[in-house]
């Protein structure tokens, strides 16, 4: 029975490498298929959780409009207390100034509440253009590991075709 050995060397351990090569490209091909494959799945998941963080922020933005326009009526109401102060006098003498105190409480209570909104506002802001960011790098990974595949399905191609060349074409 007769070796296979290279055609170009004549040796074993080249045709050994040879095959060894292809071998590597094929898996090459397929480790970075399933990892692509998994990288779409979680910048979908990503997606979703961005879309869902932009719903928040959007939702946020409302109640802290909302918020500021009740304590704006707040306000107002409290000013047209203080212009009415002389005909509220007495109420207020009988009320031991209960009225104005809680008004006051009030308005302090909502200017806290707004201010909170504004705060969740912001990491909510902030939260979401990390996730942006994390999605745009997962992306050019996804990009990369693109090019890599098709890299490797080349070289295994070009190696199958040599490996093909080298057994009709031997010595």
């Amino acid at each position: 029975m007769k070796r296979i050995t290279c055609p170009f060397t004549g040796k074993v351990w080249a045709w050994i490498a040879l095959i060894l090569l292809t071998v590597a490209a094929v898996a090459g091909v397929v480790v970075l298929s399933v990892k692509i494959h998994s990288g779409e799945q979680q910048l979908a998941a990503g997606q979703k959780k961005l879309e869902k963080g932009q719903r928040r922020v959007e939702r946020g933005n409302r109640r802290l409009k909302e918020g500021k326009q009740e304590l704006s009526e707040g306000k107002a109401e409290y000013a047209q207390a203080e212009d009415g102060l002389f005909s509220e006098f007495f109420d207020d003498i009988l009320d031991d100034g209960e009225g104005f105190a809680t008004a006051r409480d009030e308005i302090a209570a909502g200017e806290k509440k707004v201010a909170g909104g504004q705060k969740r506002v912001h990491a909510g802001k902030q939260r979401l253009a990390a996730g942006r960011q994390r999605f745009e790098r997962e992306s050019r990974h996804l990009v990369l590991a693109g090019y890599a595949r098709i890299f490797c399905a080349v070289l295994a191609a070009f190696l199958v075709a040599l490996s093909i060349f080298m057994r009709f074409f031997r010595k």
